[in-house]
């Protein structure tokens, strides 16, 4: 994947006591509004302000998506990269997941602000289970959720204060099977703060999957996680394309 060549000509940003305006690198008609709400951190409200809120993944999705890609997304966090490929590819080629409840209707007001409406699940994608649960049945798992809304994870970080913690919530899976399959999925974008070093070992990639955009966390998993997640891909017949810090391009024929 080649990066932009040259940045586009820089502009005012937007910023409103309500909103604020992400600018892509190149192209003005993928910068995003999100909103600016009193529960934000300083630490997020910062990152917004200096226009570094996943700033590596939105140069990646920006220089990487295209208009025909079906495009899954697990870890949707403020909406910015699901709006960003609603934009591109449409609302209906867009699924994204979020594990975390209290983030949903700050993402569907970031959709709102866009004029996007990409699927949105308040669940997390994960592998089918044979037994121990009839079909009428629902899996869930526990969501540790920490005062930064973008550490929050199915994994407990050893990291966290006390302070840190601000609640558990049970969250329902869906197959995945029944995502990646029921259309050609062609891009999957992955943020899940951890969540990641125990989903790849069981999720099955269809062979449809073309680009993967990951950022991953050693200081949750570990750095020998990453590298045999690193592994993994390469397994699977992927190329790293580019790298930013822990984020990730990846991409095979």
């Amino acid at each position: 994947m080649s990066q932009p060549s040259s940045a586009r000509t820089p502009a005012v940003r937007t910023v409103t006591p309500l909103s604020i305006t992400l600018q892509a690198r190149t192209d003005h008609r993928l910068d995003i509004s999100v909103p600016l709400d009193s529960w934000m951190t300083p630490v997020i409200r910062q990152a917004l302000l200096a226009d570094s809120y996943e700033r590596t993944e939105r140069d990646m999705v920006e220089a990487g998506v295209r208009p025909w890609d079906v495009v899954v997304e697990l870890g949707t966090g403020l909406g910015v990269i699901s709006a960003m490929c609603a934009r591109m590819c449409g609302n209906e080629a867009v699924t994204t997941f979020e594990a975390n409840p209290k983030m949903i209707p700050v993402i569907k007001e970031t959709y709102r602000l866009n004029g996007v409406n990409p699927c949105l699940h308040n669940a997390i994608l994960g592998p089918k289970e044979d037994g121990g649960r009839s079909s009428s049945e629902t899996a869930v798992v526990p969501v540790y959720l920490h005062s930064d809304f973008w550490r929050s994870s199915t994994v407990k970080d050893p990291s966290w204060l006390l302070s840190d913690w601000v609640g558990t919530e049970m969250v329902p899976v869906v197959e995945s099977s029944s995502v990646f399959y029921y259309r050609d999925v062609s891009m999957l974008i992955c943020d899940i703060e951890g969540g990641e070093a125990e989903l790849f070992k069981t999720l099955d990639l269809p062979s449809s999957l073309k680009k993967i955009v990951i950022e991953t966390h050693p200081r949750v998993i570990g750095e020998k996680a990453v590298d045999r997640l690193l592994a993994d891909f390469y397994a699977l017949g992927f190329s790293l394309i580019s790298t930013g810090g822990d984020v990730w391009f990846l991409a095979r024929s």
